[in-house]
């Protein structure tokens, strides 16, 4: 945990989860060039100051991973799009039903096992992936049963189809950036995913969070 900061971890966080998807919705001040090569990574820091003098760092992974233009507005699908979401900012990410639950299947059948421990984390992962496979299956528009499962897709390395009904526009690749945040006093600094499109407009789109973790990082000397 961030214990040199005299603030609520879970303040802490929402107050930096907030800064981060506003900032991925709206901010046109972050390039990615079109030209961009899938093996490329970029790296950024970003320092952040509090009132008691203490000094946050967020070291920036940035990469690319390829949308898939294949797949057919058949299956199913999320909606992410730009606030205030008019029907120009409205954009749909499809997967493939038939990887979708192949996945799941997989899946499930390595968390079956710790259902019956009571395993909490697991527990929700497993009901992650049941409701994604009922989705799939049915080939109805997904409504996440939490926050993070589109992450889950994008994690397993699904490359969705993005598409703007209204416009065509048609995102190639997905941006991921990894952030991970802390203090030099940190043991466990938490790292925080997100995956974000850069439309025709060159504004960055933010799509997902992934889950907020603490991760055992050594930290520079």
């Amino acid at each position: 945990m961030l214990a040199a900061i005299k603030i609520s971890s879970l303040k802490y966080f929402t107050f930096l989860l907030i800064v981060f998807i506003v900032s991925c919705s709206t901010n046109t001040s972050k390039t990615f060039v079109d030209s961009i090569s899938f093996k490329d990574t970029l790296y950024k820091t970003h320092v952040f100051y509090f009132q008691n003098g203490d000094t946050t760092l967020e070291h920036d992974t940035i990469y690319f991973s390829p949308t898939d233009s294949a797949i057919d507005t058949s299956n199913f699908f999320y909606v992410a799009c730009k606030e205030p979401c008019s029907n120009q900012d409205i954009y749909k990410i499809y997967f493939k039903r038939d990887k979708v639950i192949r996945l799941c299947d997989s899946m499930l059948q390595v968390l079956s096992p710790y259902k019956s421990k009571g395993s909490g984390s697991f527990y929700e992962e497993e009901l992650t992936y049941e409701h994604l496979k009922e989705q799939a299956v049915a080939n109805k528009m997904n409504e996440p049963v939490n926050v993070t499962e589109l992450a889950t897709l994008f994690e397993q390395r699904l490359n969705p189809l993005i598409i703007n009904s209204a416009t065509s526009d048609t995102p190639r690749y997905i941006i991921t950036i990894r952030a991970t945040i802390g203090t030099s006093k940190d043991i466990l600094p938490s790292v925080m995913t997100t995956y974000n499109i850069k439309n025709r407009f060159g504004d960055t789109i933010f799509l997902s969070t992934g889950t907020i973790k603490e991760v055992p990082l050594k930290q520079p000397q």
